[in-house]
């Protein structure tokens, strides 16, 4: 018989795993993850050195390499016309800072020239993986981010590590998604800036009349070009 006096045990509560934190990955319209990094050019938080404009952010395998060197004078040869985008350039490998900053100097030597973008330093990879660039410490191909001035990202594409990027095509990438938001129209296959543009599925011969008058032709229902006028 049980003792009425006795001290009650308290129930047990049953034990509730821990769902873990699920990491970001790339998704067209999400919002970029801020982010902490020492560059070559200063310690920069993402966000703040963003600061409203649009943002390419490109990473790389590692440093003293021959791809990754055309790549970075490649970018630098070319900051003119990010500039004039109104587009920053953020470089992000998985190297020691010291070991980035040496590099990124001999380039700037041999080449005659100024690398003016910030090279991230993330060795050991956090911040690629926070970013859900890489899986691991090491960067096994050549992924990029471009982030529009309200922290979407608008565009993500991984290279594979032997192959450089193509800046032209990342410039023509950026024009043709600014002249869509501008425009409300759609890209055409092969598309180069100043070229026509095409009404996206949904938008009639009504619509496009009232917009462009007669600065735009049917080839059938569902292809209506915009004629665009330097």
């Amino acid at each position: 018989m049980s003792d009425p006096n006795a001290p009650k045990k308290a129930a047990v509560k049953p034990v509730v795993p821990r769902k873990p934190t699920p990491r970001w990955s790339p998704q067209l319209g999400a919002q970029v993850p801020d982010f902490r990094v020492e560059t070559t050019r200063g310690t920069l938080n993402f966000r703040p050195w963003a600061s409203g404009s649009w943002a390419y952010v490109f990473a790389f395998p590692s440093t003293f390499a021959s791809v990754c060197s055309t790549e970075l004078i490649a970018f630098a040869g070319q900051s003119a016309a990010f500039q004039a985008l109104g587009v920053k350039v953020m470089g992000i490998t998985p190297a020691p800072l010291k070991e980035t900053l040496e590099w990124v100097l001999d380039l700037e030597k041999v080449f005659g020239l100024d690398i003016p973008f910030p090279v991230a330093a993330d060795q050991g990879g956090d911040v690629l993986r926070h970013l859900g660039l890489a899986e691991g410490a090491y960067l096994t191909s050549r992924p990029s981010m471009i982030v529009d001035g309200a922290n979407q990202l608008r565009m993500f594409a991984a290279y594979p590590a032997r192959m450089g990027r193509s800046t032209s095509e990342i410039l023509r990438c950026l024009e043709g998604l600014k002249d869509a938001d501008y425009s409300g129209l759609a890209i055409p296959a092969d598309w180069h800036p100043g070229e026509d543009l095409v009404a996206p599925k949904g938008v009639d011969a009504a619509e496009m009349q009232r917009v462009f008058g007669d600065d735009w032709s049917k080839v059938s229902d569902y292809l209506l070009v915009a004629h665009i006028k330097e």
